[in-house]
């Protein structure tokens, strides 16, 4: 009876010994499998089950501690890489999710070890996955109300907030970034998708504010009535909020129908400022697109003919008609004839102050 008892304590030491070696090969590479719970469990039935006399101070009760110590250390240091890399989100924002995504998962999968660990622990699965969860949510709600914060004032005031949409940009990657661990934290995907609806109707708002301008876009006649601040946000807006996938398909096409009226308006202009006469119209450009020079509206002037090459078109027109009407003075028969043609050239002083008084 003792020989088999000990050929039995023999065998249980084996079994206890061989599943601490596969716990221990898991924990190395610090990833949870199904096993492992299953491994503990085993061990901790067969500790609580077997006789005493089965089991050796060597034997059970160690084999099983060890075990369990082995694995809270791995959930320990999962537990303290996380605390480095979640308190860096706030300043660094997500540099690696998958990082924090496998520790995170890491803790949430091997909940289970609180079955087995004594009371006098000081370290629990249960509550640091809790913790962490709560953490990364808080994040996650964190960077979505700066993202619409930066995308308000960024709609509100493009010009006077170049550096929004680069900020929105990067509080909207750290919002993605964390929602790919829903896996882990369910609640991320609700927050998410409301997130993004917020997004699409602040910018399907600003977009139908600014539609019927388009649709009202004026001709070269209405030329001084161009909506210039809309029109110098759009061109900035645009171009900047395109990585919204959302919204990108809609920005085109507003961006199309913009840029195609003011192709046209340009072509207008430019026809103009090469014709003779119409000293007034000429004017009225001038005076308009210097003055949105004047307001720093520098992409609306981009898209129209330098100022100064406006103001060599007029200047030329000017010094021919001169000319022109000098040779009929000349050359006129009568003096009414010649006040007619002076008359022609004194409508073009309205222009002296963008050609240095050359008419005058």
């Amino acid at each position: 009876c003792n020989r088999a008892e000990r050929e039995l304590c023999k065998e249980i030491e084996l079994e206890f010994n061989s599943r601490l070696c596969k716990v221990k090969e898991t924990v190395r590479s610090s990833k949870a499998n199904p096993a492992l719970e299953f491994d503990l469990k085993v061990m901790k039935l067969m500790e609580e089950s077997l006789p005493r006399k089965y089991l050796g101070p060597a034997i059970g009760r160690t084999a099983y501690t060890d075990a369990v110590n082995a694995v809270a250390n791995m959930l320990e240091n999962c537990r303290q890489r996380l605390r480095l890399i979640c308190d860096q989100v706030e300043t660094l924002g997500m540099q690696d999710v998958q990082q924090h995504l496998a520790n995170l998962s890491l803790l949430h999968d091997c909940q289970w070890l609180d079955q087995h660990l004594a009371r006098r622990h000081d370290f629990s699965a249960i509550e640091a996955t809790l913790f962490f969860k709560q953490k990364y949510y808080e994040h996650f709600k964190r960077s979505s109300r700066q993202a619409l914060d930066q995308l308000c004032a960024f709609l509100e005031n493009p010009m006077r907030r170049s550096c929004a949409s680069g900020e929105l940009q990067s509080s909207l990657f750290c919002v993605e970034s964390i929602s790919k661990m829903s896996a882990v934290l369910p609640q991320l995907s609700t927050a998410h998708d409301a997130l993004q609806s917020d997004v699409q109707s602040l910018i399907e708002t600003w977009m139908s504010d600014l539609r019927p301008l388009i649709r009202r876009f004026p001709a070269l006649d209405g030329f001084r009535s161009l909506p210039a601040p809309e029109v110098e946000s759009a061109l900035i807006v645009c171009p900047n909020l395109m990585f919204i996938d959302s919204s990108k398909e809609s920005m085109q096409k507003l961006c199309a129908d913009l840029e195609q009226h003011l192709a046209h308006l340009c072509s207008e202009v430019k026809t103009l400022m090469a014709a003779k006469g119409d000293f007034h119209s000429k004017l009225c450009i001038l005076d308009v697109i210097s003055g949105w020079r004047d307001e720093g509206f520098a992409k609306i002037t981009a898209r129209f003919p330098d100022l100064e090459v406006l103001k060599d078109f007029v200047r030329d027109g000017v010094v021919k008609e001169a000319k022109k009407i000098a040779d009929l003075i000349a050359n006129a028969k009568d003096c009414s004839q010649a006040e007619e043609f002076l008359q022609q050239l004194d409508v073009a002083r309205v222009l002296d102050h963008h050609i240095n008084k050359q008419a005058g």
